[in-house]
């Protein structure tokens, strides 16, 4: 079974809405889906990133740009990043609210 994390931030609850959404959907395939408020992480929301088999990642996007709580929770993510344990292909201008990450991803169904 694939695990899978999912952090977001939600200004207005419509991100929340989307994640959830999502998370059931994995659910119906099988997977493993952990939501995570980037507002609200704590050590245990860390371990289950590094876990995870893939990361799907929402933001609302305000003024064109991921909100500064997204941002918050990706500049703590730099000493991982500079260490490639996610692998991320960002969509640069992307008019969606989610991205999905991963180097180990397993099909949801095995």
């Amino acid at each position: 079974m694939a695990n899978v994390a999912i952090p977001y931030f939600s200004g207005r609850g419509h991100t929340r809405r989307l994640a959830q959404e999502i998370a059931a959907g994995l659910g119906v395939g099988h997977c493993d889906a952990r939501l995570i408020d980037v507002a609200q992480m704590g050590e245990t929301d860390w371990q289950a990133l590094d876990a995870a088999d893939a990361i799907v990642m929402g933001t609302p996007t305000y003024m064109g740009s991921a909100a500064a709580e997204f941002k918050a929770f990706m500049d703590q993510t730099g000493t991982l990043w500079a260490q490639q344990r996610w692998a991320i292909s960002w969509r640069q201008g992307s008019p969606w609210p989610f991205l999905a990450v991963g180097t180990n991803c397993k099909p949801c169904s095995s």
